[in-house]
């Protein structure tokens, strides 16, 4: 069986609107916090959306932080690199992620 984003319903994935995004918030909520580190106390993650275009993943995830300009950018890359250990662990697919905070994007990189 395939990740929750190639079908109906699945591992508490569900679409999400009309673009047929899935809410992951819920599963990566629970990877990242068996995986939280001293560092990673200022970050909440708020929404994490994974969809499938053709064959290509794309998820963004919106998150805040007490951290501003390069200490959101820090945090934003161990959002990434927990993320994207999880879609592959769990999921084995890669993607796009982009993560945003206060209201703009931190980063877009491939998983």
């Amino acid at each position: 069986m395939g990740p929750p984003t190639d079908g109906d319903m699945g591992n508490g994935g569900g679409p999400c609107g009309p673009a047929d995004w899935f809410d992951m918030t819920r599963d990566f909520n629970a990877y990242f916090d068996k995986r939280r580190t001293d560092q990673d106390s200022d970050i909440r993650l708020r929404e994490t959306r994974v969809r499938k275009v053709r064959a290509e993943g794309e998820a963004r995830i919106t998150f805040t932080t007490r951290q501003v300009g390069k200490g959101a950018a820090e945090d934003a890359r161990r959002i990434a690199d927990v993320f994207t250990a999880w879609r592959r662990q769990v999921y084995g697919d890669t993607g796009t992620l982009t993560l945003r905070a206060h209201d703009y994007d931190v980063i877009t990189q491939k998983w």
